[in-house]
């Protein structure tokens, strides 16, 4: 999924498989930003998710947050011109439902 600040919010609502599912089990949002931008954002799940937001530098990923948990509501500004991922995954053995929200 790509979310662009030009749309101004993104919302939807994602089932993530448990991990070694042939979908990954897992979803990425990137969002391409400049430095000092902020985006926000909150989601809710049934069960608890990793989460992070990151991004690469070529064969180094850089990890700005990291957690486990059921939901977050927060806001991410950017250090640098890049590209960066939220990323959910789930680490339990059924498939749980998102709810996400992102916006500028």
């Amino acid at each position: 999924m790509e979310f662009s600040t030009s749309e101004g919010r993104l919302q939807r609502s994602l089932t993530l498989h448990p991990k070694g599912h042939p979908t990954g089990g897992f979803a990425e949002l990137t969002v391409s930003l400049d430095s000092g931008d902020i985006i926000s954002y909150r989601w809710r799940a049934d069960e608890d998710l990793d989460f992070n937001i990151h991004a690469h530098q070529e064969e180094k990923v850089d990890y700005f947050l990291e957690s486990r948990a059921k939901d977050a509501d927060g806001q991410f500004k950017a250090p640098r011109k890049d590209h960066f991922y939220l990323m959910w995954q789930n680490p339990s053995s059924d498939p749980v439902e998102i709810e996400l929200e992102i916006w500028v």
